[in-house]
């Protein structure tokens, strides 16, 4: 091959390349505007997970919001159309666990490679229940810290890289991009509900009803002196279990829903 043929092909890959790279920066300013514009945590847990996936060659990714008080990692997912809640410890016995208990990421080639693990932390481990309860293979791992002026805010995980092998330098740069965005949001969604003044902000932090709508309804209740409880059952039809919820989550104790037959 002549050098003028070489050239002009190193041109058109070198051009393709810049395109490639235009293309991802665009996306990753698109996904950042919808990260910060989220109203609250479960957009960002639930819809727009996918989004940033799709800047990943990977096949599945988990967001976790750390929950302070019960030392412990949460993330949300939609079970066809059921909103479900997973939970884990911030201990060394889970990669996410440990990620959130450190401050440090991980990246490896195969989650199930103890020797692989220990040459990380000698008490680092994998948590294996979620494969077995759902019939996945974990292999490869990418997972972050989510920070905001060193505080950890939570944990962003990317697992199965499509073409094998550890993830790379440059993806891993690219997830430290957004988990600083996550950071920033996060912050921001933990500012405006640590403000919390009523056991029901539970029912708007995980979407169950409006902000709006639950002012209107103390409002409705002050005025009509009608239980707040029964008018957020029957008016918003919020279930007895969610209520439920919401007070476990204020008082941060177990909720016993009144039974005759159980004495008080």
């Amino acid at each position: 091959m002549d050098t003028a043929k070489m050239m002009e092909r190193l041109d058109i890959s070198s051009i393709t390349a810049l395109s490639e790279k235009l293309n991802q920066r665009k996306k990753l300013l698109d996904i950042t505007n919808q990260i910060h514009a989220a109203q609250n945590i479960k957009d960002i847990l639930v819809e727009h997970k996918e989004g940033i996936l799709a800047l990943f060659n990977a096949l599945l990714i988990t967001i976790y919001v750390t929950d302070k008080p019960r030392n412990e990692l949460y993330s949300l997912y939609l079970a066809g159309s059921q909103l479900k809640e997973i939970r884990l410890p911030i201990t060394n016995r889970s990669i996410a666990g440990f990620v959130a208990n450190t401050g440090r990421g991980v990246n490896v080639a195969n989650a199930y490679d103890k020797e692989e693990l220990k040459k990380i932390d000698k008490t680092l481990f994998f948590d294996e229940a979620w494969d077995k309860q759902s019939g996945y293979r974990t292999t490869q791992v990418l997972a972050l810290p989510v920070m905001h002026e060193n505080a950890i805010m939570g944990v962003i995980q990317i697992v199965n890289r499509k073409g094998g092998g550890r993830f790379t330098d440059d993806e891993q740069s690219l997830l430290e991009e957004i988990a600083e965005v996550l950071g920033i949001a996060l912050y921001n969604q933990h500012r405006v509900f640590s403000r919390r003044k009523t056991r029901f902000d539970y029912l708007v932090s995980h979407n169950l009803m409006k902000e709006g709508d639950l002012e209107a309804a103390f409002t409705e209740s002050r005025r009509s002196n009608e239980p707040i409880e029964e008018l957020l059952m029957k008016r918003f039809r919020i279930s007895r279990e969610d209520i439920g919820r919401a007070m476990e989550d204020y008082y941060r104790c177990r909720f016993i829903h009144y039974n005759q037959k159980h004495p008080i």
